[in-house]
């Protein structure tokens, strides 16, 4: 069985973890996405919210988006999500897929 755990970041945590660092090593939260089971998810107005307060964050998240180590979701995915388990298809897992039109696919577990 899949323990997969999840996790939302949110502004705060990664506008703080971005400056905690030892000497010149990596950032705390260069460490976060790399815990192993765990998977990331924050809100597309987390990296509005960074772009205004520190620009490197906001790179740095931006990154690990296009990488697919952080899943990043708009309030639309996120109300169809939920529309489509209302609808009775509660198999269904959200996946961010950068190529895809609406941002997003739906992936059906058996």
């Amino acid at each position: 069985m899949d323990k997969r755990k999840y996790a939302l970041l949110d502004t705060d945590f990664i506008f703080k973890g971005f400056y905690v660092k030892k000497d010149e090593a990596a950032h705390l939260i260069d460490h976060v996405p790399e815990l192993p089971g765990y998977q990331f998810f924050c809100h597309s107005q987390i990296v509005t919210e960074l772009s205004r307060h520190n620009s490197d964050a906001s790179a740095w998240l931006d990154k690990k988006i296009s990488e697919q180590k952080v899943l990043n979701f708009t309030d639309a995915q996120i109300l169809t999500y939920f529309r489509l388990r209302l609808l009775g298809l509660s198999g269904i897992v959200m996946t961010s897929f950068p190529e895809s039109k609406s941002g997003f696919k739906y992936a059906f577990r058996k």
